[in-house]
């Protein structure tokens, strides 16, 4: 994915739900990146498959901004922060829910910033 890149979802998952398979861990924001799913109408959830991971990690030095998501079923991790997202970088939500992460919502690290 190249810098700066623009991650948006196909039509026909409007209103669905992605399920992320617990053994292959969180997706990991190691370039600055847009995912948006404010084109669907009733948007997209993600689910961290009620497994040991939290959904989103945004790297050190990265910005990220995130749209018209839901965000569920992040787990509790061996450090216990951030179910759904842990932030080291810059980030931005927007139209964004939050629901059933068991290590909370959003992990903002040391030197981190997030904007709501």
């Amino acid at each position: 994915m190249p810098n700066g890149e623009t991650i948006t979802f196909a039509p026909d998952l409007n209103g669905q739900t992605i399920t992320l398979n617990p053994a292959n861990g969180e997706i990991q924001l190691a370039r600055n990146a847009t995912v948006d799913a404010t084109t669907l109408p009733d948007g997209i959830t993600i689910d961290g498959g009620t497994g040991d991971n939290r959904i989103f990690r945004i790297a050190p030095g990265i910005t990220a901004t995130m749209q018209g998501l839901t965000l569920t079923g992040g787990g509790r991790l061996d450090d216990d922060i951030g179910g759904a997202i842990s932030n080291q970088g810059t980030g931005t939500l927007k139209r964004c829910t939050f629901t059933g992460n068991e290590s909370g919502a959003i992990h903002n690290g040391h030197l981190a910033t997030i904007t709501l």
